[in-house]
């Protein structure tokens, strides 16, 4: 491996929390400076290649991403926050004569990144018991696979064994409605050289049909059993139907697996003229991100897109009607069709096959005419097979959980079930913000990836658990426009707008009496990133501050 040291700048040239971005023969690296000392990383994010120039820099050495929130350790390199895989390559700096010297390797600097793990063998821990610890994940997602990552960062040497309902090994489930048609490989979050690595025990297309938590064992579809020291649920979430006539016919969808959005793209070019899919009719029940986004990439292909929505304007109850109305503009701008205010209250089938989608009749007394209906209505915890278990669920069907993401014993559930934890979709955990929502479910990506690594952290050091306090961090992407939010706003009394609505580049601020629950941006960076780490750190400026103005500027810089 050729390493070498090269002079990078001057001591007076960069100040106290300055970055600069430095090419080094093919590659660069991040060279900032924190309290008087300079650390040198990879330069970009390792989740999907942003550049760390722009992220935002605290001064307790947390590096946050501009695009998604992924958060690294400057000293380190280390993964603090989703939804990074990978930790940053960090490269020794000296300073002699008042030069700055970073040392690098060719080889660390064409990676850009490191595993946050080492091979399984040659894995040393302070606790050696761990090594005849097993820990059984019930869901290969974003929580499930993400403990998986986070145990083996962390130290864990145990058996880890995993269920996945899934027939490939864990995907970048984000761009299953990013991409028309996704194929598992191109979109694995590991390849299986990577999980031999990870000496994980993954049981692929396997169901878990019952829990016996005095045993300490799970039964699965096939038969077998799974005994455990410790259990992680993570089973995510089942795609909701309409309890309407002819949910049943085909090419009537849902999307959750890559056999979903495959399902989908051979529907729709079974209708269109070899690659031509403008005569193409999909309509989508429901205004959520899954239907919007897929409505993105289906009008890039061309096709004929309706959505239909209850409310008056997409996430008016969410994000406001203003923002809502932005996000539809930009759809009609692409030519997506929108109705309003009504609901299918029948599919019809083709009058040439009666057992395929022909036309979607709404309550207002309009007929849709379809060949495929994606049905995009939100998503129900997948906890059916814990009914009968000592696990207690809420009506909803979540799992409630304590600031350690252990599941929370009732006075009907005498069980002990400190060695249970509950992330991903399915866990009511306590939120990070002082509100109205003392508990939250978040269906989000990077809430249950960092849900997963809190759990692995306190598996790891269950002596000293810590509690969660991630802040949930959300993303989408549409037409090439980004949407970034922070916090959670599940209740609030006023929206206070920044930047030109009509520009496309604009903030929007949730306030709750005089603070700050949540905040979004469109095309707007790094101000979501600059507010999560400040809401994390309790430094986030006062609703009072945010209405007079004084505090944007400083935000956005």
């Amino acid at each position: 491996m050729s390493t070498f040291k090269k002079a990078v700048c001057h001591v007076g040239d960069l100040q106290d929390g300055e970055k600069r971005e430095i090419a080094i023969n093919d590659g660069s690296i991040l060279l900032l400076r924190l309290a008087g000392q300079y650390h040198a990383l990879s330069s970009h994010c390792t989740h999907y290649g942003a550049p760390l120039v722009k992220g935002v820099l605290s001064t307790q050495g947390k590096l946050t991403c501009p695009w998604h929130g992924a958060c690294f350790d400057v000293g380190t390199g280390d993964i603090e926050d989703a939804p990074a895989l990978d930790a940053l390559q960090s490269f020794p700096v000296t300073v002699e004569n008042d030069q700055v010297y970073v040392e690098v390797s060719e080889e660390a600097l064409r990676a850009g990144r490191r595993c946050g793990y080492q091979k399984s063998h040659t894995k040393k821990v302070s606790d050696a018991g761990q090594r005849d610890h097993t820990v059984v994940i019930v869901g290969g997602g974003a929580g499930g696979w993400t403990t998986v990552e986070a145990l083996r960062q962390k130290g864990f040497s145990g058996t880890i064994k995993v269920v996945s309902q899934e027939p490939y090994l864990p995907i970048d489930r984000p761009k299953l409605t990013k991409v028309f048609s996704p194929q598992p490989n191109n979109i694995a979050l590991r390849t299986s050289a990577q999980v031999t690595d990870l000496a994980v025990d993954i049981q692929l297309n396997t169901t878990a049909t019952e829990l016996d938590v005095e045993q300490q064992l799970v039964r699965l579809g096939t038969g077998s059993e799974l005994r455990y020291d410790t259990l992680v649920l993570a089973t995510g979430g089942i795609p909701r139907m309409l309890p309407v006539k002819g949910s049943d016919l085909g090419n009537v969808f849902t999307i959750r697996t890559a056999q979903d959005t495959s399902r989908i793209a051979t529907a729709l070019q079974s209708y269109g003229q070899g690659d031509q899919l403008d005569a193409v009719k999909l309509v989508i029940i429901g205004t959520s991100f899954i239907g919007l986004e897929y409505a993105s990439v289906a009008r890039q292909q061309g096709v004929q897109v309706t959505v239909v929505g209850k409310d008056s304007v997409p996430f008016a109850a969410v994000f406001g009607e203003k923002i809502g109305k932005t996000l539809q503009s930009l759809h009609e701008s692409q030519g997506v069709n929108f109705m309003m205010e009504t609901e299918p209250t029948q599919f019809v089938p083709r009058s040439q096959s009666s057992d395929v989608v022909g036309a979607v009749e709404l309550a207002d007394g309009r007929s849709l005419p379809a060949d495929v209906v994606l049905v995009a209505v939100g998503v129900r915890p997948n906890t059916d097979w814990l009914k009968n278990s000592a696990i207690p669920l809420t009506p909803q069907g979540a799992v409630t959980v304590n600031r350690y993401l252990q599941v929370d014993t009732t006075e009907t559930t005498p069980q002990h079930l400190d060695n249970v934890y509950a992330v991903g979709d399915i866990a009511l955990f306590p939120s990070v913000a002082e509100g109205p929502s003392p508990k939250i479910r978040v269906e989000h990506w990077t809430v249950a990836q960092n849900l997963g690594r809190c759990a692995a952290a306190n598996i790891v050091q269950h002596r000293q658990p810590k509690s969660y306090r991630h802040v949930p961090y959300f993303w989408t992407a549409q037409y090439g426009k980004s949407f970034r939010y922070c916090g959670h706003a599940a209740h609030y009394d006023d929206i206070v707008m920044v930047g030109d609505l009509a520009q496309g580049k604009w903030a929007a601020f949730y306030l709750h009496g005089d603070q700050v629950l949540a905040v979004a941006s469109f095309n707007y960076d790094p101000i979501v990133s600059k507010c999560a780490q400040l809401m994390y750190l309790n430094q986030m400026p006062s609703a009072s501050a945010v209405r007079d103005g004084n505090i944007v500027e400083s935000l956005i810089s």
